[in-house]
Parts: C-alpha cells; sequence; structure tokens
C-alpha cells in the first residue's frame, strides 16, 4: 500500500522494495497491568457516588478508535437527564 501511495505521488513507477523491516513503538498504546479491568470497576463505583461526574476514554477499556467511541457513548447514556446542581 505505501508503494502504491509513493509511486501515485511521484507519478512514475517504483521498483519493489529489496527489504523492509517493521519496528514496534513500545509505549505508544497504554499498556494495562494485570487486574486493570477490577481497577477500572472500582473507579467506575466511586464516581457513580458523585453525582453528574461520568469518565470515558481509552484509560477505561480499549486505545482502538471504536473502544474509545463506545467509552463515550456509554458515559452520555449515564448522564443525568438535567444538569446536576452543585453547592448552595
Amino acid at each position: 500500500m505505501a508503494l502504491t501511495d509513493l509511486q501515485r505521488v511521484r507519478r512514475e513507477g517504483l521498483s519493489e522494495p529489496i527489504d523492509a523491516v517493521v519496528t514496534r513503538w513500545g509505549g505508544g498504546l497504554p499498556q494495562y497491568a494485570v487486574g486493570h479491568l477490577e481497577r477500572i470497576k472500582t473507579v467506575r463505583a466511586s464516581i457513580a457516588q458523585v453525582p453528574g461526574l461520568v469518565i470515558c476514554g481509552a484509560v477505561m477499556e480499549g486505545v482502538g478508535i471504536p473502544a474509545c467511541i463506545a467509552s463515550a457513548t456509554r458515559a452520555v447514556s449515564e448522564l443525568p437527564a438535567s444538569p446536576v446542581r452543585m453547592g448552595p
């Protein structure tokens, strides 16, 4: 795919690569520790005690775009129907 894109940009054919290297970017994405889901359950239980507070994002249950969308959708569904008033 990269070769096809490069050929399109350069507007000329290119020979096939003679070598390739795959480099993994360690630390590029969160690496959840053992017990992460249990910790998230504890966090959710604590947050549920604060009216109107919800959390979402890659820190919760997944770093991919679909997981983040699911996390945001869940958070929105947990929001109260009307604003929560804090203080006096």
